[in-house]
């Protein structure tokens, strides 16, 4: 049977993503393992393009054939990475909230240059 995931969200990187398309030998079962073990998984508005640059490069070093890329992306996106912008992932990060626990007019008190206005 099966083990349920537990009620956890993460962001998860692209290189753990990559990892796992590619089998990197010495984290694949690592990033596995990480994956499984989240039940929401965000990411930056911008890990889909990263990810197809890493699957290209991986093809054109000759890593992955050539009509493997588009599979691997394939595969990529049923993983069930939801894309968010990353401004909200920095709201989320300086307000210490999840994403989902923050109103869509959040805004964070902060010094820092991607969400100066945020108040929590």
């Amino acid at each position: 049977m099966a083990r349920a995931r537990a009620a956890v969200t993460a962001v998860v990187d692209t290189n753990v993503v990559a990892y796992v398309l590619l089998g990197t030998e010495s984290v694949v079962d690592e990033a596995r393992d990480a994956l499984a073990k989240v039940a929401t998984l965000l990411a930056p508005a911008h890990w889909e393009a990263e990810l197809a640059n890493v699957v290209r490069m991986a093809v054109r070093t000759g890593l992955l054939p050539a009509g493997e890329g588009p599979a691997r992306l394939g595969l990529a996106r049923r993983l069930g990475i939801e894309s968010v912008p990353t401004a909200t992932l920095c709201q989320g990060a300086c307000c210490g909230r999840s994403r989902r626990a923050l109103p869509s007019t959040a805004r964070c008190s902060s010094s820092w240059p991607f969400a100066p206005d945020v108040a929590c």
